[in-house]
């Protein structure tokens, strides 16, 4: 059995990032620089007596020129944090620690943690944040660089910490999951996020269904209210439903070709504009004009479902995660989800709408086939039109008619099959191609709004797996015999000592192999977004394996870690943009 670590055991462990003391060195920079001291990060009170609101008005020009992810080259934290330039020439970093005085820091590895202290602080003229000081303990390496080019507000990143800062786990500091790894990892992606065409609208489109979280902040903090915008917002669709309803007109021929006043008019001007009641018109006239009622009618209905396929598709898009840059369209998948429901809608009222409409027309055909006045333009000749116009009188229009009543009845009581099959066809087509409209977009929009350049890293080796009984630096775990009988022979000074000088040793190993994972201290090569959220997943790996090393105390695994941390940066962006 094991001995539990203590807390400095555990502070060893790259990620675990106490407070950071100061050196004079640095002390006397930033005095002589005249920099304002680090402030916290505290969203409360918002206004002009908050610090941070303060901070941020007071800024010459709000908009970031270069964002940073950067990891110190001091063992064996390796604490991360990002620098962001301003296009005022200055340098601002933002770091979460442990509090310098928390009474209880051995909670950190409890899953409620320890309260955060997340500061932001000027380093402008101050070399070491770069790394060009290697003399400097705060010595860093930039990890992942993004160069804006377009306007992006700070108050996006502010935005973002404040999202951090309510989260109900990741407002507190945890050794295993909510470190200063997943603080600023998480500033990077919904930074890069937020500066892209998230919503795949497009920016010349004008008012769409999204709000960008790349906005200036206000004297009252306000959310973006995106989810009323889009409960509101009508995609007015102009896409046509295609259903052809010409079997409409081979249905009424029989009647018509029973009677040459029926055929007269369908060639007369007169007949086929009247809608005089008891005047001879045209039967095909008012069938065609039920036939562009039904198109208009399904048109309509058709543009009411692409709209909510629209904005349910949209939603899930929107939704998607700063780890769901890109996923696959499941446009099909979900339109047939939700079709089953709302076809069942739009049969009922098609039921209702077509018996009227169908009541209607057998009405107007009756006072058609049977007229009280001909049309002028027909040549009077009583006996014609006794002969051929005399349903009631058992002519040749009453069997055509009856029958013709009949099968339009039964075409039209069955068509919703086929109607119900284009439907879902179509519907599922056009919001397939508009999730991938919407995709395209977002994908090229990195691209237009910035550039972005990783650090060369040897994957294979950054991600070997730790030895059991290991920890990260390739040192064996001590177990509760061995401490127990060391300590039984050494004095208490003795254990010290011993101890320190083990962790020296611990921490050059982890630090000779962090140097030799990375390819070159500042060889940056420039990636897409899609290689630079699996840089970031790389780094989550290799937490996850660090803090599994520690798994009996911890109580976790890499993957339980890695998907928490994950987890929580989509929850964190989800609220960044609601």
């Amino acid at each position: 059995m094991t001995t539990p670590p203590t807390l400095a055991d555990l502070h060893r462990l790259p990620g675990a990032s106490t407070y950071r003391v100061a050196n004079a060195a640095i002390l006397a920079a930033r005095k002589a620089l005249k920099l304002q001291r680090p402030f916290e990060l505290d969203f409360q009170n918002w206004g002009p007596n908050n610090p941070v609101y303060k901070w941020y008005k007071a800024l010459q020009n709000p908009h970031i020129h270069t964002f940073h992810l950067r990891k110190e080259r001091q063992g064996p934290f390796y604490h991360e944090f990002v620098v962001f330039r301003l296009k005022d020439g200055t340098y601002w970093r933002i770091d979460r620690r442990q509090h310098q005085d928390e009474p209880t820091p051995i909670n950190c590895i409890q899953d409620l943690g320890v309260p955060a202290y997340d500061t932001i602080e000027q380093v402008t003229g101050m070399g070491s944040f770069l790394g060009l000081d290697p003399l400097l303990a705060a010595a860093s390496d930039c990890m992942v660089e993004l160069e804006f080019k377009k306007d992006v507000d700070v108050g996006l990143v502010l935005r973002i910490c404040r999202a951090i800062k309510v989260h109900p786990k990741a407002n507190a500091y945890t050794l295993q999951r909510y470190n200063c790894f997943f603080f600023a990892q998480t500033v990077l992606m919904c930074t890069a996020c937020g500066a892209s065409d998230w919503a795949g609208w497009g920016e010349l489109k004008g008012q769409g269904p999204w709000k960008s979280p790349n906005a200036p902040l206000d004297e009252t903090w306000s959310e973006m209210d995106n989810a009323n915008l889009l409960a509101g917002f009508n995609w007015n669709p102009a896409e046509s439903f295609d259903h052809d309803w010409t079997e409409l007109s081979k249905l009424s021929n029989a009647v018509v070709h029973a009677s040459p006043l029926l055929m007269h008019a369908d060639h007369c001007n007169y007949c086929l504009e009247s809608q005089e009641p008891g005047r001879q018109r045209s039967l095909s006239g008012e069938i065609n004009r039920l036939k562009q009622q039904l198109v208009d009618y399904w048109d309509i209905t058709y543009r009411q479902l692409l709209n909510e396929a629209y904005r349910m598709n949209y939603v899930k898009f929107v939704e998607s995660g700063v780890w769901g840059i890109i996923k696959a369209n499941m446009a099909e998948e979900d339109c047939k989800a939700m079709l089953p429901e709302k076809l069942a809608d739009i049969q009922t009222e098609w039921g209702q709408y077509s018996k009227e409409e169908l009541k209607k027309l057998l009405n107007t055909a009756g006072g058609i086939v049977s007229p009280t006045r001909p049309c002028e333009a027909w040549y009077e000749d009583p006996d014609e039109w006794g002969l051929e116009w005399n349903c009631k009188g058992g002519g040749p229009v009453k069997p055509a008619k009856e029958k013709w009543e009949q099968d339009i009845r039964t075409f039209i009581e069955a068509e919703f099959t086929n109607l119900n099959a284009r439907l879902e066809t179509q519907t599922i087509q056009s919001s397939f191609q508009v999730h991938e409209v919407a995709m395209r977009a977002r994908m090229e929009s990195f691209d237009q709004a910035m550039t972005i350049k990783l650090r060369q890293l040897d994957e294979h080796e950054f991600l070997k797996p730790t030895q059991p009984g290991m920890d990260s630096s390739g040192k064996k775990l001590p177990d509760q015999v061995t401490v127990i009988s060391k300590q039984t022979k050494r004095t208490f000074g003795t254990a010290v000592s011993s101890k320190m000088s083990r962790v020296t040793k611990r921490a050059a190993k982890i630090k000779n192999r962090m140097r030799r994972l990375f390819k070159g201290s500042h060889q940056l090569e420039a990636v897409d977004i899609m290689q630079m959220e699996r840089r970031i997943g790389v780094f989550l790996s290799r937490h996850g394996d660090s803090v599994q090393t520690y798994k009996p105390w911890l109580k976790c695994t890499s993957a339980g870690v890695q998907e928490d941390m994950k987890r929580g940066m989509d929850e964190i962006w989800s609220h960044v943009m609601r």
